[in-house]
């Protein structure tokens, strides 16, 4: 149930962004940060115990899927949102996410200038 993974003030605050009708034809990057956390505490947590219709298996994969899926199916507008998993305090990760947005933001330039 949407309503119910909305009770996070981040999914709160990304729903009323994203749903705004002045950001209906922008492009968002989300970040899913801490990926180092999730990956060590969802075998001894359940997800099930921050999103109760979690029916997936208590797994890095599954659970990373089902959160960035709340946050898409958060969108009213068809808005593209590129999504990444980051760690902060892996320099090896960051580069790689800010070269993979960097990209990102070239390529949606380009497409928009040269149509």
């Amino acid at each position: 149930n949407l309503t119910t993974s909305l009770t996070n003030p981040q999914h709160l605050l990304f729903d009323e962004i994203c749903n705004s009708p002045w950001f209906k034809d922008t492009t968002f990057m989300l970040f899913l940060n801490k990926t180092d956390l999730f990956r060590e505490k969802i075998p001894r947590v359940p997800l099930t115990v921050c999103f109760p219709d979690y029916s997936g298996e208590n797994n890095y994969e599954q659970g990373t899927s089902f959160i960035k899926q709340q946050f898409l199916d958060t969108r009213n507008f068809n808005q593209k949102i590129y999504h990444h998993y980051t760690c902060a305090i892996s320099t090896e990760n960051v580069k790689f996410v800010f070269g993979a947005v960097k990209d990102t933001l070239l390529d949606g330039t380009l497409d928009t200038f040269l149509l």
